[in-house]
């Protein structure tokens, strides 16, 4: 594997040589577009999700709606809604620091990883929905659709594949109550900053990567092309969302866009990379849990485009 990164690399290294000022436009197109369409909407909604999750509470194990139906703490109703508000990657990144105050467990974590790894509302609505198809309500489908998709995955996990021996006897090392600490003003805007800028910096970087993959097809005919949108959906959810749009159209584009936004591509695993490994989550596993919540956006989103006729 190790092998294969490092060749993979080197690649990337000799593709951006021979082109080294047209890569650098890139970056620079990705900082821009990072600047402009994500840091004003997702920076101050980054902040507020930290002071809301650590309000100090007590956080108790007790039977709840919640643990019945999701196999979760009371708590992660407030994560979830949080997720839900400001998008990729905050709920991984809540997920890892309750991970760390021993609210949750790994079980919980792979549960959340479906739960609480969702889109922005205004990234669907308005930048798929309004700019992309010119039609808003096909972007509010499209969020709906990633939100009853990472419920019922939620559901169908708790029920079935993640009844393994080693997670239900890490059920048994969670506290029966956890001080949620809160924290100071200070520390959460230094810490919204580093994530933000994390952020801003995969953005740049897939955003290069993007470019060699249409510099690499371009003796590509059309025809054959429009099969590469896929992995440039793969890649980087909002590339694979424009493409779709030019090259496909029509229903199977806004199933698609729903299948990108609700799995997130290799760009937001990347960024919630760090946060699963310090609950030490398996990648694949997170891998499979995103693609399979991907594909269940594109039926449900599917279902209700075919049923009301947008």
């Amino acid at each position: 594997m190790k092998k294969a990164l490092i060749i993979y690399a080197l690649l990337l290294v000799a593709f951006f040589l021979l082109q080294p000022t047209d890569y650098v436009h890139s970056f620079v197109n990705g900082i821009n577009l990072w600047a402009v369409n994500v840091l004003p909407a997702l920076f101050p909604f980054m902040v507020l999700s930290r002071l809301l999750a650590h309000t100090g509470d007590t956080v108790t194990s007790s039977q709840s709606s919640m643990k019945r139906v999701l196999g979760l703490p009371r708590v992660c109703w407030k994560l979830f809604l949080i997720s839900c508000l400001c998008g990729y990657p905050i709920g991984a990144k809540l997920t890892e620091e309750f991970y760390s105050y021993g609210t949750f467990n790994r079980r919980h974590c792979y549960l959340m990883t479906a739960l609480c790894s969702l889109p922005s509302p205004i990234f669907c609505a308005v930048t798929v929905g309004k700019l992309m198809f010119n039609n808003l309500l096909v972007g509010v489908v499209i969020y709906g659709s990633c939100v009853i998709s990472s419920l019922i995955l939620c559901i169908l996990m708790n029920i079935t594949f993640l009844r393994e021996k080693s997670l239900i006897a890490d059920e048994h090392t969670v506290a029966d109550s956890t001080a949620i600490p809160s924290q100071q003003p200070l520390d959460n805007m230094n810490q919204s900053i580093m994530s933000i800028l994390s952020v801003g910096a995969y953005i740049a970087l897939f955003s290069v990567l993007c470019d060699m993959l249409t510099n690499i097809t371009d003796s590509v005919s059309i025809s054959n092309r429009s099969n590469l949108v896929m992995a440039y959906g793969l890649l980087e959810m909002t590339n694979g969302c424009s493409r779709a749009v030019q090259m496909i159209g029509g229903t199977t584009a806004m199933g698609l866009c729903a299948f990108y936004v609700a799995s997130g591509g290799l760009c937001v695993y990347m960024q919630c990379l760090g946060y699963n490994r310090k609950c030490h989550l398996n990648g694949g596993k997170v891998a499979i849990i995103k693609l399979l919540q991907g594909a269940m956006a594109f039926i449900v989103s599917t279902a209700i485009i075919a049923l009301f006729s947008l």
